[in-house]
């Protein structure tokens, strides 16, 4: 079943606090290598669920759903 929403990461906004990575449910947040650095953030969206706990636990709203 295809998806009808989408996972879209502001680069701009994100402060690389984590808060995605550890809240979400489905692993679709993470790290490329030890450093917590914005530029090194990676995610899968093809494991979003659309729960949408990454947008509430943003600090800075870096993160949104968005229908497609």
């Amino acid at each position: 079943m295809e998806k009808d929403f989408s996972i879209v990461v502001d680069g701009y906004k994100c402060i690389g606090c984590g808060r995605c990575v550890e809240n979400c449910p489905k692993e679709v947040f993470g790290w490329f290598g030890p450093s917590k650095n914005p530029s090194t953030r990676r995610y899968r969206p093809e494991n979003c669920i659309g729960c949408m706990t990454c947008v509430k636990n943003c600090p800075v709203s870096a993160i949104m759903v968005q229908k497609i």
